[in-house]
């Protein structure tokens, strides 16, 4: 599917360090995507089913359950905040602080959001 190939394609370039190039200057740093967050984008992908509407369900359950795990927020922000390893010295404590100041509520609306599979996927228009 075209989904899983994008998905792979991406995690190549982040795991060579191609990604990070442009953005770094070099291919010194690299990202890994959580073993957690890999499972599920990949099983995601190889559902059969076609509908749009059933696929955002599964998709912002898949989120919910995810998020709700003792945990998972922190380990997210950590691993946003090693972008902040790859920007300007003089922004570094810019992007720690906006990360950890923004991120835990983001992403805790999020969660909430995504705790009616329904309604989420209503109220972007994939329902």
């Amino acid at each position: 599917m075209l989904l899983s190939y994008a998905f792979q394609t991406v995690e190549s370039e982040l795991a060579n360090g191609k990604l990070c190039a442009p953005l770094c200057g070099d291919s010194t740093h690299k990202f890994v995507l959580p073993p957690q967050v890999k499972s599920s984008v990949v099983a995601m992908a190889e559902l059969q089913d076609n509908s749009t509407c059933n696929f955002c369900e599964k998709a912002a359950t898949k989120v919910h359950d995810f998020l709700s795990q003792p945990g998972e927020i922190d380990k997210i922000i950590n691993f946003v905040k090693e972008v902040c390893e790859v920007v300007p010295s003089g922004e570094h404590d810019k992007c720690v602080s906006t990360i950890e100041g923004f991120g835990p509520m983001a992403l805790n609306y999020l969660a909430g959001l995504t705790s009616d599979p329904v309604s989420a996927c209503k109220m972007i228009s994939l329902c």
